[in-house]
């Protein structure tokens, strides 16, 4: 399973949403984070190493980046011209 995989998304948006109410789940989370997948039937990644930060109460925040971009390639003007919205307007005089 992937880091960018749905299911592996979904079961971080789970384990966030359970660690902000149930006190001793927050504390598995920061300890152990298999474990806290685990719950959730999943797998983590081999290939990463998942850490759950405890952020709370804390003058200074952690914000961490979204991964980068590998390649990003500009449209040409054909390209550009075959997504291009707009209408066509015609009219015939008899």
């Amino acid at each position: 399973m992937s880091h960018h995989d749905p299911q592996f998304q979904s079961a971080i948006r789970q384990i966030l949403r359970r660690a902000a109410i149930d006190h001793d789940f927050r504390c598995l989370v920061l300890q152990d984070s298999g474990a806290a997948f685990s719950k959730f039937g999943i797998e983590p990644p081999q290939d990463i190493t998942i850490e759950f930060i405890e952020n709370y109460g804390k003058s200074r925040k952690v914000i961490v980046l979204p991964d980068p971009v590998a390649h990003v390639e500009e449209l040409t003007d054909d390209d550009l011209e075959e997504v291009a919205g707009g209408c066509v307007l015609a009219s015939t005089v008899p």
